[in-house]
């Protein structure tokens, strides 16, 4: 791997100066090829022999050979034996300063990456930039989008652009040609769903795929190709392991790339992980993968992430098979959960150091990112028609205890409140305390009225 490139982490570039030519495989792995009439030249400063991290054993490797079953042969081939290295650049300041321990934990915009599974969580519109300033003048940008869609499913889709400077061009007779350009560009869609079904088997788990097209330039050849990504995460339920998230994913599963008349494999990887988020009052979170590339040994990522007040957040990193640094990775995360930026610091040994900066932003009214949220709220919506308001209540209830934040359904639960307690006011509202009556003036005597003398006959004798 040549050192103008952004290393992917745990390789080394080769020693001395790698001579390339012009119609190489990828310039992220400096292959020859037979064909080609210039040549490029890459110093590399780095010395001294690799000493290889041994694998260790772990149950965790069954999944991963289980999902190899339907992906293909994984493992087949050694360093530098695949092409589009740029895949394995992690994006997110916030993802790549935890390690990139991200298949279990990624539940943002950012999943279309690392784990489309992930995107089911989404409950409102998200977007996301980064800039990777990298060694050796490379740039990595990176552009994603996702939004929930009312059947209960997140689509999203993400752009990324790997553009290298500064590349000699020779021809066979070792005179300079000038610059060459160099730039990879990969577009992906991708969908997630989770489900939440109370009393299902399949409570909690989240399902996921994407789409990627992948179009590299080096010079004046290009070549171009598809792949896939498929993932799943499963949340335990409500128990003593309420938060711990098992996540699963393979990558860049796909035919190649092909310059001129000579095909090379894309590095397909496969990854396990746990992420748990319940520490400290939801203070701390933990991830641990296994990560094993098709042309890598198996390697182990760890990260970490401490919130303060909601504003301010720490985090920390390391990853095994790390030839070029120590392996660790540092960041920080500054901002509330609607808007945050990340950085991400990731030493290279001697290269020197590369810098990932991320900005997240969610925005929008929330919506139910469940089928039986949508329904219960379509539910409450009849019963205000109906003028059934108690029963209103109790469905809006429902959608928000899955979605706390659903602004609609907290609106038309109050609205219905005052209309049911409207009803209810003449029968709840007590009548007002007896009053004794006004004292009663007695009538004032009248004069007897006179009566007409009325002729008696004689008295008897």
């Amino acid at each position: 791997m040549n050192d103008c490139m952004p290393l992917p982490p745990g390789e080394r570039p080769p020693e001395g100066r790698v001579r390339v030519l012009r119609r190489t495989l990828d310039p992220l792995t400096p292959t020859l090829s037979r064909e080609g009439e210039r040549e490029l030249t890459f110093p590399s400063p780095l010395r001294g022999p690799l000493t290889p991290i041994p694998r260790p054993a772990s149950f965790l490797l069954l999944p991963l050979f289980l999902i190899a079953i339907g992906a293909g042969r994984v493992g087949a081939g050694g360093k530098g034996t695949s092409t589009a290295n740029f895949l394995k650049l992690g994006v997110g300041g916030r993802a790549v300063a935890m390690g990139e321990a991200q298949v279990a934990l990624s539940n943002d915009v950012l999943s279309t990456y690392w784990n489309p599974a992930g995107l089911g969580h989404l409950r409102t519109p998200e977007a996301a930039f980064m800039h990777n300033e990298s060694v050796q003048d490379t740039r990595y940008e990176y552009l994603a989008y996702a939004h929930p869609l009312p059947s209960g499913g997140t689509l999203g889709g993400s752009l990324s652009l790997l553009t290298i400077r500064d590349i000699q061009g020779f021809d066979v007779q070792d005179r300079n040609t000038g610059d060459l350009r160099a730039n990879d560009l990969l577009g992906t869609v991708a969908w997630g769903q989770r489900w939440d079904t109370p009393e299902a088997w399949w409570q909690g788990v989240s399902l996921g795929t994407s789409l990627k097209y992948l179009r590299k330039v080096l010079d004046q050849d290009t070549a171009s190709t598809v792949m896939a990504d498929l993932g799943a995460q499963y949340e335990l339920p409500h128990t003593r392991w309420q938060g711990l998230t098992v996540g699963l994913a393979v990558q860049h599963v796909g035919p190649g790339l092909k310059f001129v008349q000579e095909r090379s494999p894309l590095p397909r990887t496969l990854r396990v992980g746990l992420g748990y988020d319940q520490l400290f009052n939801k203070r701390l979170s933990l991830a641990l993968d296994a990560v094993k590339p098709r042309d890598r040994g198996l390697s182990w990522q760890l990260g970490g992430e401490y919130r303060v007040a909601g504003l301010l957040a720490f985090r920390l990193g390391y990853r095994t098979q790390d030839d070029v640094s120590s392996g660790l990775h540092y960041g920080i995360g500054v901002g509330p959960d609607q808007f945050h930026v990340d950085y991400a610091l990731v030493p290279f040994g001697e290269l020197g150091l590369t810098h990932r900066v991320s900005i997240l932003a969610r925005f929008g009214a929330p919506r139910a990112t469940t089928q039986r949220a949508a329904r219960a709220f379509q539910r409450g919506l009849q019963y205000m028609e109906q003028g059934l308001y108690a029963e209103a209540i109790l469905e809006f209830n429902h959608v928000l205890e899955r979605e706390p934040t659903h602004a609609d359904a907290l609106q038309l639960m109050l609205k219905a409140n005052e209309q049911l307690e409207s009803l209810l006011s003449p029968v709840l509202v007590s009548p007002p305390a007896a009053t004794p009556p006004p004292p009663t003036t007695p009538p004032a005597p009248t004069a007897p009225t006179p009566q007409a003398p009325t002729q008696q006959g004689p008295a008897l004798q």
